[in-house]
C-alpha cells in the first residue's frame, strides 16, 4: 500500500468483501473465471483511482499492475487459505487463479531468461501484458501439474531445478 496516496486503503477495504464470491461456485473453466475477474478488477481499479489519478508511483499501471495484484492477493487468501469454499471448489478454483505480479516474480522471470515488456508493476498497462505473464507462469505450473498460484514465490526455483 506504500505506493498509493494516503487514504487508498480506506477506499479499497470496503470494496473487497462486496465482491460476488458466491459466483465463483458456478465457474467451471478459465474463460468464465477470466470474465468474472475482469469485472471485479474494474471495481478495484475504480477504488484505486479515487485518490491516485495523478500518482506517478501507481500510473499508468493502476489497473493491470496494482489492481490485479490486490485482487489476486485477496482471491488467493479467500480461495486457498479460508474455509469459504468446499475442498472440491477450492481444488477447481485454484487452477484458475492468477499469480500476483510483483518485483520478486519479475526478477525471477528475468533471471530465467524471460523477456518482460515492463520493469515495474506500474508499467503493466494492458491486459495483454498481464495475461502474457500469467501464460508463462501457467506453462511452468502445467509442467509440474500444479495450479499456477502455487508458484507465487517459488515457481522460478522449481522450474530451474534449484529446489
Amino acid at each position: 500500500m506504500r505506493v498509493f496516496a494516503p487514504g487508498t486503503k480506506k477506499d479499497l477495504l470496503p470494496l473487497l468483501p462486496k465482491l460476488p464470491l458466491l459466483d465463483l461456485h458456478k465457474i467451471q473453466d478459465q474463460e468464465s473465471f477470466e470474465q468474472w475477474f475482469d469485472e471485479q478488477l474494474d471495481l478495484v481499479a475504480q477504488g484505486i483511482m479515487i485518490k491516485n489519478k495523478g500518482n506517478s508511483k501507481v500510473n499508468p499501471g493502476y489497473k493491470w499492475g496494482h489492481g490485479t495484484k490486490i485482487l489476486n492477493l485477496y482471491l488467493r487468501e479467500i480461495v486457498l487459505n479460508s474455509r469459504y469454499f468446499k475442498d472440491s471448489d477450492t481444488r477447481r478454483l485454484s487452477f484458475f487463479l492468477y499469480v500476483p505480479i510483483d518485483s520478486k516474480i519479475m526478477d525471477r522471470m528475468r533471471r530465467l531468461g524471460f523477456k518482460l515488456p515492463f520493469r515495474r508493476i506500474k508499467e503493466i498497462r494492458t491486459k495483454d501484458q498481464f495475461m502474457h505473464v500469467q501464460q508463462l507462469l501457467g506453462g511452468a505450473a502445467a509442467k509440474a501439474k500444479a495450479p499456477r498460484i502455487w508458484f507465487d514465490y517459488v515457481w522460478g526455483e522449481i522450474e530451474s531445478g534449484e529446489v
